[in-house]
């Protein structure tokens, strides 16, 4: 498995096909579940691998790369994936480090810090990690279904995504403390550095081209808030994808719609 320090995080990442580099940031917030069953990137095999260089990697506190113990802000989730890129010489191979942005699914800000987060914030400070970890092991250890991604599932997708979740949990329960720990404190650090993150007053100063792509069934991350990077960022596309819902790359329909907008940044 490739891994490299960046920023001094070491770094799980896959490299695939030639031409020009892509580097896939995913969401999410990490945690044991990534971990425990580390997924191929939805990102494989939908470009070209002729025209483009696919990079996918697990951020840090997800999957298989590094998780820290110390606070973290998503100005340091950044300055890894640059880290990552300068690793892998992207940056000296090619003057020009950012041809295109492409931002699916996402917004200026993603969820407030409420009054809930602000009450477990103030908690693990006051009492300690340890000591919350402790008084919430049983619901760690009994998680709720997440809001489902990508397209309507058939009985079948259904009964499986039901026995991932059955063995997940049988994993989860076989952890030692200490390890089940370790990968919540990550989640949890993750989470908190996009609690409350409203970066809508410094957006404008990306510049084109951007390409900002979302459904309008997007449940988990709404569809105006791509609508508002838009308006946010001048110069910038905006490609609406009707009746879809989150996990674009999950859709044909996003897939193809992300080929498209890339088509004409491929090396010949």
């Amino acid at each position: 498995m490739p891994y490299i320090n960046a920023n001094g995080i070491n770094i799980h990442y896959d490299i695939a096909g030639h031409g020009r580099p892509v580097l896939f940031i995913h969401g999410g917030f990490g945690g044991a579940e990534s971990t425990l069953f580390p997924q191929p990137s939805v990102i494989t095999g939908v470009l070209p691998e002729q025209a483009f260089i696919t990079i996918s990697y697990d951020r840090r506190n997800s999957g298989r790369s590094e998780y820290t113990p110390t606070r973290i802000r998503l100005e340091d989730l950044a300055a890894d994936a640059l880290g990552l890129l300068q690793a892998l010489r992207i940056a000296l191979d090619f003057p020009s480090a950012i041809t295109a942005l492409v931002l699916m699914e996402t917004g200026a800000m993603i969820f407030e810090r409420t009054n809930k987060v602000r009450a477990i914030d103030a908690a693990l400070r006051i009492v300690g990690e340890r000591r919350i970890f402790r008084l919430n092991k049983r619901s760690l250890l009994n998680p709720t279904w997440s809001k489902p991604v990508g397209p309507a599932v058939t009985a079948e997708q259904a009964a499986a995504r039901a026995a991932h979740d059955a063995e997940f949990r049988a994993r989860l329960r076989a952890l030692p403390e200490d390890e089940l720990f370790h990968y919540t404190r990550g989640l949890v650090r993750t989470y908190m550095a996009f609690s409350g993150r409203d970066i809508s007053s410094q957006v404008h100063r990306i510049e084109p081209p951007v390409h900002i792509i979302h459904g309008t069934a997007d449940t988990i991350v709404p569809w105006n808030k791509g609508r508002d990077l838009h308006e946010r960022i001048a110069g910038s596309d905006l490609h609406t994808l009707p009746g879809l819902g989150h996990g674009l790359l999950l859709y044909e329909e996003g897939r193809d719609e992300l080929r498209s907008v890339l088509d004409p940044y491929a090396i010949d």
